[in-house]
Parts: structure tokens; C-alpha cells; sequence
């Protein structure tokens, strides 16, 4: 707290003056200040990590996890561990959005077979055209998802 007010008024009075004042030694507010400069460099350098990582998920149409993301960072040549990437990730909401394939169900309804076998699996005709054969079980009905 001493430490910014002397930065923020170094401008008006001498930082001699303000550290006898305030009871502080100079050079602690010199380290202070070294200090506070590498922080703000780790930061920036933490900005353009997230940035990166962002830019690599939303490529990936938010379905890459950390194991991927973590992949494709250190082929950019950017060397991070997978609980940094998770961490990153983490905190900035990155949750990769997973699809489930759609299984047709009967949810007991019928024994899972709603049209006869009327071909009874003689596929062979005498001409084209005389049979088609189809199979739509990954559409989804009323009767297959139980609605």
C-alpha cells in the first residue's frame, strides 16, 4: 500500500522524501517496483497463453479437450504442462461441448421391430426396382426417443 502511494506520486515529490516519511527503505520500494514489472510482464505473457489456447478451442469448434489443446499449443512450440492447459481452460470456461450419437430406443413399447420382414432376406429379383431396401433407425420419431 505505502509502496503505490510513493509510485503514484513520484512525479511530485522526491521518492527520498516519501520513504523516510512512510518509514520504508528505498531499495525495498526499488524491489517492490522490479517486482512489480515482472509480474505485469508474466501476466501479458499469461494473456497471449489463454489467447492462444482460445483461438486453438474455438478452431476446433469447442469439442478439443486438454489432451488435444495441449497437443496442438506445444506444436506451436509453446511448452506447458496438461495441468496448466486444464487450469487455463478451467478458469476461462473453455468446456468442450461433446455430442452423443443418437440410439434408437423402444423404451419397451415393442420388441424393437416395427415393420414385418416381407423380404424375409431374399434380396435377389427378377428386374430393377421391384424391391427397396432402407434403413432410417438413427432418425429420430415420437416412437423411437419416447415422446
Amino acid at each position: 500500500m505505502k509502496y503505490e502511494a510513493i509510485s503514484r506520486l513520484t512525479k511530485k515529490f522526491s521518492v527520498v522524501k516519501m520513504c523516510e516519511i512512510l518509514g520504508v527503505k528505498r531499495q525495498n520500494y526499488y524491489r517492490w517496483i522490479r517486482q512489480e514489472r515482472k509480474n505485469k510482464e508474466k501476466h501479458i505473457k499469461e494473456l497471449s497463453i489463454i489467447n492462444k489456447i482460445e483461438e486453438i478451442f474455438n478452431d476446433s469448434d469447442k469439442t478439443n479437450g486438454y489432451r488435444a489443446i495441449k497437443k496442438e499449443v506445444e506444436e506451436k512450440g509453446i511448452s506447458l504442462s496438461e495441468y496448466k492447459v486444464r487450469k487455463i481452460m478451467r478458469e476461462n470456461g473453455f468446456y468442450p461441448e461433446t455430442t452423443t450419437k443418437y440410439k434408437p430406443s423402444h423404451n419397451g413399447k415393442t420388441d424393437g421391430k416395427y415393420y414385418s420382414n416381407r423380404l424375409k432376406q431374399k434380396f435377389k429379383t427378377n428386374k430393377p426396382n421391384q424391391v427397396w431396401v432402407g434403413d432410417i433407425t438413427y432418425i429420430k420419431t415420437s416412437i423411437g426417443c419416447g415422446v
